[in-house]
């Protein structure tokens, strides 16, 4: 099919990029000065401009968007809310309006984020789809704003597909996200024969799969039959377990090639951290059978290899 990808010069969008076109699909590549990416067709789109996203959806008539162009870092959008609420929530109004006027029979992807359930205590883990929106950011209220907006078209015969991916990494992702953040130190560390990783709270446990994995699972919401994904419904993607930010410390200092302390860095330490957050991702495997693929530890060599390669 063709597919518009929203976002798509981004971390996630390069991999979506590159999964849709081995899965055999024509990729529409929308990124804000259409800079070309690989193996796409190049398109200049804001999802902020009406005519922009009009323009786009009218001259590639896709058959599916998937929507990643996002404000997506917290700290981004707690600093600047006008542009992630333009972005996150009005990018979304302006693409499904387009969709619908333009491009109806079309399936939208919509991605969202397990931060639109807020923090949550241990004994409610693992998060499902059937608790509530109560997001405590502003990233999670702009995407929480977008998914009432997908329901709404949902509502009104648009095929929309909400997904909720949680934590996601691998290679290419950059600082100042936490696991590119210590490969990065780690490589910087080689570089000079030694020293210290700094870090903050290693005891809390993240829902984390890799960026490729969850690419894929992208592209089989977008393949997927009519009626075996609801549209206006939220899936979380995720592996269903958690992983100890100090694991992951340990494994990665495992990996330097020089000797590695480890120090606790309160710049690193948030005011609030919630010890555990796993999301239940028993909706999506049972609709489609998803399940990740690609092995922790392949991950994070993967990770420090890319950053050793990048300097």
């Amino acid at each position: 099919m063709r597919v518009l990808v929203t976002g798509a010069n981004g971390f996630v969008g390069e991999h979506a990029v590159a999964v849709l076109r081995s899965r055999g699909h024509t990729v529409i590549a929308g990124t804000l000065g259409g800079e070309q990416v690989a193996d796409a067709i190049s398109c200049a789109l804001d999802v902020r401009d009406t005519g922009s996203i009009d323009h786009a959806v009218r001259e590639h008539a896709p058959e599916g968007i998937l929507h990643l162009a996002a404000i997506a870092f917290v700290p981004a959008a707690q600093k600047d809310p006008q542009l992630a609420f333009a972005t996150n929530a009005g990018g979304t109004l302006n693409l499904l309006h387009a969709a619908r006027r333009t491009a109806p029979a079309c399936r939208v992807i919509l991605v969202s984020t397990a931060e639109v359930y807020g923090p949550a205590p241990p004994e409610r883990m693992p998060l499902s789809e059937e608790l509530p929106m109560r997001p405590a950011t502003l990233y999670g209220a702009s995407k929480a704003s977008a998914e009432h907006l997908a329901r709404a078209f949902a509502n009104e015969g648009l095929d929309v597909v909400i997904l909720r991916p949680f934590n996601h990494i691998g290679p290419g992702q950059k600082e100042p996200y936490v696991v590119a953040s210590f490969a990065a130190q780690i490589a910087a560390l080689e570089r000079q024969g030694g020293g210290v990783l700094r870090h903050g709270n290693l005891d809390a446990q993240r829902d984390f799969l890799d960026v490729r994995d969850v690419v894929r699972g992208y592209a089989m919401a977008l393949e997927a039959e009519r009626g075996r994904l609801i549209s206006g419904q939220p899936y979380n993607l995720c592996a269903g377990q958690g992983v100890t930010i100090g694991s992951i410390v340990k494994e990665l200092a495992a990996r330097a090639r020089c000797e590695v302390r480890t120090e606790i860095d309160p710049a690193r330490l948030r005011k609030v951290d919630v010890p555990i957050y796993i999301g239940d991702p028993s909706r999506f495997r049972t609709a489609l059978g998803f399940a990740p693929e690609i092995p922790f530890a392949r991950t994070l060599d993967d990770i420090l290899g890319a950053v050793r390669g990048a300097t």
